[in-house]
């Protein structure tokens, strides 16, 4: 068999445009997330305990800015300082996580169902 690829015709999509974001070189793009989603919801914990490794391990975790400002309160408590003078400002201004491993990688998602044993 000798199959020859054709171009689809786009002439649909002229003037379209979708929800991305312009490239430094140009070019356009959307996110990029990785999704993990139980076969079986029996394997909704193991996906947590997978969640939380992964979150922290590959710099995505959401609270790193919450742990830092927790750190922050219990070496000035064992150090006696005053924690009333400790801001929760510094919570909300606090830098996002930097050291993702993956650069393309914009987050990682974690569908847990209750859909039953292969019924999603």
């Amino acid at each position: 068999m000798n199959y020859q690829w054709q171009k689809p015709d786009v002439s649909r999509f002229a003037n379209r445009t979708f929800n991305g974001y312009h490239r430094k070189d140009g070019r356009v793009g959307t996110a990029n997330y990785w999704l993990f989603i139980p076969t079986v919801f029996c394997e909704n914990r193991n996906l947590d305990v997978i969640k939380e490794s992964l979150y922290h391990t590959l710099g995505y975790a959401v609270t790193d800015k919450y742990r830092s400002f927790t750190d922050q309160l219990l070496t000035a408590f064992h150090e006696g300082a005053a924690l009333e003078s400790f801001q929760l400002d510094h919570i909300a201004a606090a830098e996002p996580v930097k050291n993702r491993v993956f650069k393309n990688v914009d987050g990682i998602k974690f569908l847990n169902h209750q859909g039953g044993c292969g019924g999603t």
